[in-house]
């Protein structure tokens, strides 16, 4: 955050200090704030020095000095007389003023600039290519980016080697490793464990939400695909969960207040989480769907609270499968996609083996790997995306 405004005057106090701006905005910082925060008292790797718990409530500056050449503000603590200097774009940035909410400071974060999207993205998918993208810098940081922003990226021409998936997927973070194992092949087999591994449409869904946590990404990277059908389907849950907040305020509400429970079983796995299938944060924006016809458990409710939550749950459920929010694409040798699992559920057509093949290899990883790489890449804009 750049800033050239002048700091004109500071009102000190037992618990705040109240900074005027040339420009006349106002904001406020607690003093323990300020002294638990002090610039100075970090380690070179940025880590904090200073033990929060030795701090008193009753923390308070003697004296300040504003420096706009240097664009600092300068307080020296009554308590111990330690000297702080706070650069002005620090403390724009984390005081409250009166017409920003506290949450605001959080929400107006880079990675939290999403672009809701349904079918009309068909026109534009966001995407990159390979060879660009894996020699890093600006390409790999636009991919990424097109996945921070619209919770999926396309990638061409990649290599139909068999673990390119991982490779990719390490360009910007680290393997999730499950049951699956580190990579899983996606194509028809006898005695499948999962739908997946069979010919059969699949309905929108997100993968494994029994787990605790649940993979963030998913990699789905084409080998071969000579069978008919099995086209790729994506909906952005965040849409339409915006969208059945506005239509259905009601069934928002229960879908985002009813706890479910996710289930999967094989020989040698039990997996359980309960969860909503509507995921809210603190301040009240969804930041998961966890939506999977699959693993989904019988609901524990009464009678009457039943039909009204599959009301909601079937309204949900018809609109995440209606094709004005589904964007389409056919995956062919050399394609991959990646999705946010906690945002964008994924579907597929049905296909047949009859005269041909369709062999996919997908393997999970973390969204915290991914931001932390576009964050030291391209972390401070939303420029130059590349779409195909």
């Amino acid at each position: 955050m750049q800033t050239n405004t002048a700091l004109q005057f500071v009102q000190t106090g037992p618990q705040y200090c109240q900074l005027l701006w040339a420009n006349s905005k106002t904001n406020q910082l607690a003093n323990i704030f300020l002294r638990d925060n002090c610039p100075c008292c970090l380690h070179a790797n940025g880590q904090k020095l200073l033990e929060t718990a030795d701090l008193s409530l009753s923390v308070a500056p003697a004296e300040y000095a504003i420096d706009n050449e240097r664009q600092i503000l300068r307080l020296v603590w009554a308590t111990d007389g330690h000297t702080s200097e706070y650069p002005f774009a620090w403390l724009l940035q984390h005081g409250a003023t009166a017409e920003t909410p506290r949450e605001g400071r959080l929400l107006g974060r880079p990675e939290n600039a999403i672009t809701l999207w349904d079918a009309e993205l068909n026109n534009l998918l966001p995407g990159g290519k390979y060879p660009k993208v894996a020699a890093g810098g600006s390409a790999l940081a636009q991919w990424l980016g097109n996945t921070v922003q619209y919770g999926f990226s396309l990638l061409d021409d990649v290599p139909v080697q068999p673990g390119t998936v991982v490779q990719v997927a390490e360009l910007f973070g680290y393997i999730r490793q499950t049951n699956y194992g580190r990579l899983f092949d996606v194509k028809s087999v006898v005695n499948p464990n999962n739908l997946a591994y069979t010919g059969l449409a699949i309905s929108p869904h997100t993968d494994n939400p029994y787990r605790q946590p649940v993979p963030t990404l998913q990699l789905l990277h084409c080998i071969s695909s000579s069978a008919q059908g099995g086209d790729s389907i994506l909906v952005d849950g965040f849409k339409v969960a915006a969208d059945l907040a506005e239509l259905h305020p009601h069934y928002y509400y229960l879908l985002h207040t009813t706890p479910v429970t996710f289930s999967f079983r094989d020989n040698n796995n039990w997996l359980l989480r309960t969860t909503t299938i509507i995921e809210l944060d603190t301040w009240g924006n969804v930041v998961a769907v966890n939506f999977n016809n699959r693993s989904i458990q019988p609901f524990r409710l009464d009678a009457h609270d039943m039909v009204v939550f599959y009301d909601a749950y079937l309204t949900f459920a018809r609109m995440l499968a209606h094709e004005k929010y589904q964007v389409r694409f056919s995956l062919r040798s050399g394609h991959l996609y990646m999705v946010n699992n906690r945002r964008v559920l994924h579907a597929r057509t049905a296909f047949t083996n009859a005269g041909g093949e369709r062999w996919l290899q997908g393997t999970y990883a973390d969204i915290d790997g991914l931001l932390s790489t576009w964050r030291v890449l391209d972390g401070d804009s939303f420029r130059g995306y590349t779409f195909i």
